[in-house]
């Protein structure tokens, strides 16, 4: 049985089936963080497994999966064949050497990692005036900080960036950097 913070998410995710679930994990703080998203994404897995709590690392899992696969793929649509495998090989060396045993932790100011470093990718995409990719930018980047307020200061920096982006993407936007070409 969890104990401890894993205990604390796992009865998140129990109330999340009751549909009782409103806020996100709790804090040492003495305060929860903004949204049950992660509880309700967990949430299959959980049913699944008969409520058993290693059924949450099991979902962490599978999203850390899911979210290397999704940034191996916005790599190779990026930049290409060598930059999706340089990618590819970075995470494998990360997910492999680095931190084999974060991979399936649930505790909530780890598991949103990788999902970040997805919003980061996806955020470049949309940088470049990808605009089919922002569903899922929204998407990512809402459930990371909600499962850890921590990180709302780098998906707010992402935004300003993918804000300044579209401006300068804009035809009637003075840009300095067009004008010298």
């Amino acid at each position: 049985l969890f104990t401890g913070d894993g205990a604390a998410l796992e009865l998140g995710t129990r109330h999340a089936a009751h549909m009782a679930q409103l806020v996100g994990p709790y804090s040492r703080f003495g305060w929860n963080h903004p949204g049950p998203a992660c509880f309700y994404l967990a949430l299959p897995f959980y049913t699944l497994f008969d409520q058993r709590g290693p059924a949450l690392n099991l979902f962490v899992f599978c999203a850390n999966l899911v979210s290397a696969l999704f940034v191996v793929m916005s790599a190779h649509r990026l930049r290409g064949d060598v930059f999706a495998l340089a990618v590819a090989a970075l995470l494998a060396a990360y997910e492999l050497v680095a931190v084999p045993a974060l991979l399936a932790n649930e505790w909530n100011p780890i598991f949103p990692i990788l999902p970040l470093l997805l919003s980061y990718f996806l955020a470049l995409r949309l940088a470049m005036g990808e605009m089919a990719v922002l569903p899922a930018f929204a998407g990512v980047a809402s459930v990371v900080v909600q499962t850890h307020v921590g990180f709302a200061p780098a998906v707010l920096a992402l935004c300003g960036i993918i804000w300044v982006s579209w401006r300068r993407l804009q035809p009637g936007v003075r840009n300095p950097m067009r004008d010298v070409a």
